[in-house]
């Protein structure tokens, strides 16, 4: 079979759409915005009748870290979305989709989707500001020497200056954001949140509410002094494009809501699980596969200390000094000869599982699969 290359279509006519009559962005408050400050669990209602994009769609934060106490340092972790616990999405009063672990769960889809340079503008829109190291350190670079003492052959700085092993850039980067009593702004792109606003770009005219619940401040706060810290949701809202149809299409519209059609959609949703302690040297997880739900799981160690501790970010994972991994399906193991590493510093060995990871599709599309009827 052949084919014609497009640039000999010289005759192809301009295509012009005009199905869509208007196209507006406009803000949805959360339900109690007065009284938001004094609130842990958030509800946002957007009403049944116009036409809502709610793939364009934009939740809007703005939070604060209380005045540290003396001597305190802190400021939030790496990823906006660590502001929630979970996120639950409802149309037409019936679950599409609910995201526990939100702020664990959404740093593993950053890991896997975004690049390491990923672009400014993407990263302050979400607050992604990735650690490079454990420690809520700033300083670049080790203790400044006392000038007295420099030697007659260290006569540039960069002969005394020394690279800190310690210095967190990402954290440096969130501080300058947050210090001082800075509000803190976020526009994350619904999408970010649910694969259902990714994955399905098609209007919607039902009743729409979106849930989500206040993280613990120990959980979205990283400080240097284990102290008193204080972390305010100031405002949040939703903003959804709404559009308005040519004649044509609301035409076409009003037909098909009376015909009663239904509608089959599937999309691919992440969820994040935790599981039971681990204290054996000799670590063993169930995982459980059930049809149209799981296809791609990836799996993270967290130390016990990180949770609910401002010295230790839970957004940061760690590598537990692991020696070997494999996974059993119906008691056979995979692979037969299981993955070996060693993280010790002087001799890193990670490479064989981590070119596995890569084949297994870093930096794709987490697919898991779930599907919905809308009438």
């Amino acid at each position: 079979m052949e084919i014609q290359n497009d640039y000999w279509n010289l005759t192809e006519s301009v295509v012009i759409d005009r199905s869509t009559k208007s196209y507006q962005y406009n803000e949805f408050k959360e339900n109690d915005i007065s009284n938001i400050l004094a609130n842990s669990n958030y509800e946002i209602t957007i009403k049944k009748g116009t036409w809502k994009l709610l793939s364009k769609a934009y939740l809007h934060v703005k939070s604060k870290i209380d005045p540290a106490p003396r001597g305190g340092v802190v400021t939030v972790s790496n990823n906006g979305l660590n502001d929630f616990s979970y996120a639950i999405l409802t149309y037409e009063n019936r679950e599409i989709e609910r995201i526990d672990n939100l702020g664990v769960t959404s740093t593993i889809c950053n890991l896997t989707e975004f690049s390491g340079d990923v672009s400014d503008s993407v990263a302050s829109s979400l607050c992604w500001y990735m650690d490079t190291s454990d420690k809520a350190d700033i300083n670049r670079f080790e203790n400044s020497v006392d000038a007295t003492q420099l030697k007659a052959s260290e006569k540039i700085i960069t002969d005394i200056l020394k690279q800190n092993v310690n210095f967190n850039k990402g954290y440096a980067e969130r501080l300058q954001l947050t210090k001082d009593g800075k509000i803190l702004e976020k526009f994350i792109p619904l999408s970010k949140v649910f694969r259902f606003c990714r994955d399905i770009p098609k209007v919607l005219n039902g009743e729409i509410i979106i849930r989500l619940r206040k993280n613990d401040y120990k959980n979205i706060l990283h400080a240097v002094n284990d102290l008193e810290y204080g972390y305010k949701i100031t405002y949040l809202s939703i903003w959804i494009p709404e559009v308005e149809p040519s004649l044509q299409i609301r035409e076409n519209l009003t037909d098909l809501l009376a015909s009663n059609t239904t509608t089959q959609y599937g999309f691919n949703y992440v969820n994040g699980y935790r599981s039971t302690l681990q204290t054996a040297i000799d670590g063993t997880w169930r995982i459980t596969n059930t049809q149209n739900k799981v296809s791609g799981i990836y799996v993270v160690f967290s130390k016990v200390g990180r949770e609910s501790n401002y010295k230790n970010s839970l957004m940061i994972f760690d590598n537990m000094n692991m020696e070997r991994i494999y996974i059993n399906i119906n008691n056979k193991q995979f692979p037969t000869k299981p993955f070996e590493t060693n993280f010790n510093p002087k001799n890193l060995d990670y490479m064989r599982l981590y070119v596995e990871f890569l084949n297994a599709g870093l930096k794709n599309d987490m697919d898991e699969g779930k599907e919905i009827f809308i009438e």
